[in-house]
């Protein structure tokens, strides 16, 4: 899922952050924000999914311990 709350442009620099919303079984979603300096001007929320053999599989124990917060 995307917002774009503003418009960019190819000169500008641009700060990604992403950040860890929920972690799941063989699934994660991250929320991301795109800021050019202090105005946000991009919101997303990315659902990832663990795939092995064609189907789902659990996300690795070392990928969940950086995930998940402390």
């Amino acid at each position: 899922t995307l917002d774009f709350l503003k418009p960019a442009r190819m000169d500008e620099v641009l700060e990604v952050e992403t950040r860890a919303a929920e972690v799941r079984g063989a699934s994660f979603n991250l929320a991301q924000r795109i800021r050019r300096g202090a105005d946000v001007i991009l919101t997303a929320e990315v659902r990832v999914a663990a795939i092995a053999g064609g189907g789902p599989a659990r996300i690795p124990d070392a990928l969940r311990a950086i995930l998940e917060p402390a």
